[in-house]
C-alpha cells in the first residue's frame, strides 16, 4: 500500500510505502499418495481456487496415516478435498467472503471421504480419526457427503 500526501500550508508533498502480509508459515502441500487421491483442485464451480491443498505437517502426516489405513482395510483410495490455500486466510471457494469453508484458513482442516461409502467406511474413518487424537464434523448425511477433519 502506498500513501501520498501533499500539505496544504507549503505544498509539500511525500509518500510512503507498506506491506502488509497475513499468512500461515509452514504449511505444505499434499501432494496425493497410492492410498489417497485429492480431488477440488480442477476449476469447477465449487472450487475455484487451483492451490487448495496446503496444510500443516502434523495435518500431512495425520491425512496420510488414516489413508494409509483406509486403503488396507478396503482397499480403496481415500478422496481428500478443501485444505487451505498456500498462505492460509479464507478460503473463499464461492468468491462470496462468506462461510462456509471457514475453518479451511489455517491449514489444520481438510475434506475427506470414501471412494464409494457406506456406513462402515464412515465409522472406521471416525474411529481413525479419534484414534490419534483429532476431531471431525460429521457431514456425512448433507451433500456433498463428507467429513471435516480437524487437526
Amino acid at each position: 500500500m502506498t500513501v501520498f500526501w501533499q500539505d496544504p500550508r507549503d505544498e509539500e508533498t511525500g509518500s510512503v510505502s507498506m506491506t502488509f502480509e497475513n499468512k500461515h508459515e509452514g504449511l505444505v502441500e499434499m501432494t496425493g499418495t497410492p492410498a489417497m487421491t485429492l480431488t477440488g483442485h480442477e476449476k469447477d464451480d465449487f472450487h475455484r481456487a487451483r492451490d487448495i491443498h496446503w496444510v500443516t505437517p502434523t495435518t500431512q502426516t495425520r491425512i496420510e496415516f488414516i489413508a494409509a489405513l483406509y486403503y488396507a482395510e478396503y482397499n480403496e483410495r481415500l478422496m481428500v478435498n478443501d485444505g487451505s490455500l498456500r498462505y492460509g486466510g479464507l478460503y473463499d471457494y464461492n468468491e462470496t467472503w462468506a462461510p462456509p469453508h471457514w475453518g479451511h484458513r489455517d491449514g489444520r482442516n481438510v475434506d475427506i471421504y470414501p471412494t464409494a461409502p457406506d456406513t462402515s467406511k464412515w465409522e472406521f474413518l471416525k474411529d481413525k480419526i479419534e484414534a490419534l487424537g483429532s476431531t471431525f464434523i460429521d457431514k456425512s448425511k448433507v451433500s456433498p457427503k463428507h467429513l471435516h477433519f480437524e487437526e
